[in-house]
């Protein structure tokens, strides 16, 4: 039991910066398998609700966004965040629309996403996709406000609510475990979890994150229909701030990627990683947000995860 709660204080506190030795990086990977994004303050957006289209609704609260879907006679939400998000979100429903919620998805096995979905009860659909079976068998005793799934996807998933349809989709690893992006025709409207926001770096040690996972995803969603971006924390944006996006990670891919061809095999892990965040050039994105408090995170971060193969 104790070194199972020691997992979850690893879990919680998020993926700490580890020596580039072999323990290191396997301690990378053994605890990047577990660990959750903090959870953000609020990012500035005033809680409430905004009208995607007549049957697509997005609630936000302290900075973190639940979209609804609402047909007839039942009704789809997307994440909960905290216990007392998904209570105010419950009662804003019965309030606003007055229909049952029927389907609960999960964008991803991260707690600070998932807390607060029992709240719905046992008699809802609760869906993620396959592979966040194994994680959130792991978070769920510690968790108790997080609803076990009933319902499982593996590539896509149509459902229809009361006449609505909603796409979920797989685009494999990029962040967390089983990341599902949201597609919702009526809208135009694509919900993308925790790996594109306009003009602002990844979080800070890309924890969890596999930067070539993130580009694959956003190149293919890129090449699909959407007006939309529903990000899961801060405002609606488009097309055009997902391709600036791809061309910061492809920037920041190439340039890590040439520096390990460079240097590794002849001077080893350790100080290939001090040459790259020395000559690794970002100065062109330094007013994007958090640039400098990110910038060595997001260099480092990206780093390991190709030094592992992520």
């Amino acid at each position: 039991m104790k070194a199972k709660i020691t997992e979850y204080m690893s879990y919680l506190g998020g993926l700490a910066r580890v020596p580039l030795t072999l323990a290191g990086i396997m301690a990378f990977v053994t605890i990047a398998a577990m660990t959750s994004t903090p959870v953000r303050a609020s990012e500035g957006l005033a809680s409430g609700w905004q009208e995607l289209s007549p049957n697509a609704h997005l609630f936000t609260m302290d900075g973190s966004n639940t979209v609804v879907v609402v047909g007839r006679g039942e009704a789809l939400v997307m994440d909960t965040y905290t216990e007392a998000q998904a209570k105010v979100l419950k009662e804003q429903i019965r309030k606003r629309f007055d229909v049952p919620v029927r389907y609960v998805v999960y964008s991803h096995a991260h707690a600070d996403h998932l807390r607060g979905s029992a709240v719905f009860g046992d008699k809802v659909e609760y869906v993620a996709q396959q592979r966040q079976l194994d994680r959130l068998n792991f978070l769920i005793p510690f968790e108790p406000s997080i609803h076990r799934p009933t319902r499982f996807f593996d590539k896509s998933l149509t459902l229809e609510v009361g006449g609505v349809t909603v796409m979920l989709e797989d685009y494999g690893f990029n962040h967390g475990t089983g990341v599902t992006v949201m597609r919702i025709p009526e809208a135009k409207a694509v919900v993308i979890p925790d790996i594109v926001y306009p003009q602002r770096l990844l979080w800070y040690g890309l924890n969890d994150y596999s930067p070539r996972g993130i580009l694959a995803t956003l190149r293919a969603i890129n090449a699909t229909e959407y007006e939309i971006v529903v990000p899961t924390h801060g405002p609606t944006f488009g097309r055009a701030e997902v391709t600036e996006f791809i061309g910061f990670l492809t920037d920041l891919i190439d340039q890590v990627k040439a520096v390990i061809d460079a240097n590794l095999e002849s001077k080893g892990p350790e100080e290939t990683l001090s040459i790259a965040l020395k000559e690794v050039d970002l100065t062109r994105y330094d007013k994007w947000g958090n640039y400098k408090e990110w910038r060595d995170g997001n260099v480092e971060g990206t780093f390991q995860s190709l030094y592992v193969g992520w």
